[in-house]
């Protein structure tokens, strides 16, 4: 089994209607699991949003996606740890 990598994501996002919604389901369709979510307001637009994701998957290809998401301004991550599991 591959071990699973714990990232710190951050994220800059527009405060539209729906747009945490679908973050964290863009998260969990890329089959990354939400250790914890911190949101701030920066302004009265704009989100601060500070997630650690886990998952076996690269987290390049969260990233990417969301970056295309048209509330996100910017997006970028940090790997924590790696976690190995112990059966």
């Amino acid at each position: 089994m591959p071990p699973v990598e714990s990232s710190q994501l951050i994220i800059h996002m527009s405060r539209a209607y729906g747009s945490l919604n679908r973050l964290i389901g863009i998260v969990r369709q890329r089959c990354f699991e939400i250790e914890s979510m911190n949101v701030q307001s920066e302004s009265a637009d704009h989100y601060r949003i500070q997630m650690v994701v886990v998952s076996e998957r690269n987290v390049v290809h969260l990233l990417k996606k969301i970056s295309q998401m048209s509330d996100v301004a910017s997006v970028s991550a940090s790997k924590l740890t790696r976690v190995l599991e112990t059966a």
